[in-house]
């Protein structure tokens, strides 16, 4: 069996490979955003380096952003349902499942509270721009205990640009999420963590660590380059939570 990935240097090559090994994907993700934020068209170039579009006028079109803003617009609008079938359910299993659907529909609406505190888009919001305009969705999907033993719905969408993932004959193997937090961000997050070092001196501009959220199918861990902020914990979870 491989090793599992723990050490950060570790964790970074692996992601590092990953981006490599997809890079034209994320090279589409990028060319795609470009399309929606309306990007001025230069025009097209030639192989041989030679303008030939010289005294050209160049039109830029936004169609791309308008059948994106319409296909997010639906699915956000859109009536969702959630049903547990038993066509053949007495009484008492209906009310089973019925309180299913309600616990389901709990769980969505304390995800988006706690993301609208987080100053983010709320779930489906999210999803749908990454379905439209990126054209995968991942996300994180947990329930989470705080140190004090309550517990909390942690539903938290991956930019599928900054995503990494590696696949084996059962399906995801582990998957990781690189992300620039800022010093309050990290201390908030992983009060464990040594960073002292990182705030040594005052008025120190904070433009933000890269941080490595990494999950296998057994634990996650937190990383940078040259420290751990959070040790290998267990998730809880039957697989990769991702």
């Amino acid at each position: 069996p491989v090793a599992p990935l723990r050490k950060p240097e570790d964790i970074i090559a692996a992601v590092d490979a990953e981006h490599r090994r997809t890079s034209e994907l994320r090279d589409r993700f990028d060319e795609d955003f470009s399309l929606y934020r309306l990007e001025p068209f230069p025009g097209l170039g030639r192989e041989d380096g030679q303008d030939s579009e010289e005294g050209y006028m160049h039109y830029t079109s936004s169609e791309p952003q308008t059948f994106a803003d319409k296909i997010i617009t639906w699915i956000v609008n859109s009536k969702m349902l959630l049903q547990i079938k038993h066509p053949d359910a007495k009484e008492e299993q209906r009310k089973i499942d019925n309180l299913k659907e309600k616990f389901v529909f709990g769980v969505l609406r304390a995800a988006d509270e706690r993301l609208v505190r987080l100053f983010l888009p709320r779930l489906r919001d999210q999803l749908a721009f990454y379905a439209s305009v990126r054209g995968f969705v991942f996300g994180r999907a947990m329930l989470v205990k705080r140190a004090d033993e309550t517990t909390f719905v942690d539903i938290t969408p991956w930019d599928p640009l900054n995503t990494y993932w590696s696949m084996n004959g059962d399906g995801l193997e582990w998957a990781c999420y690189k992300i620039t937090k800022t010093l309050p961000e990290i201390r908030s997050q992983y009060p464990d963590a040594d960073i002292d070092d990182l705030e040594a001196g005052i008025g120190n501009e904070d433009d933000g660590h890269l941080i490595y959220d990494f999950y296998d199918r057994t634990d996650n861990t937190v990383v940078m380059d040259d420290r751990v902020l959070k040790r290998a914990t267990p998730h809880g979870s039957p697989r990769v939570p991702i």
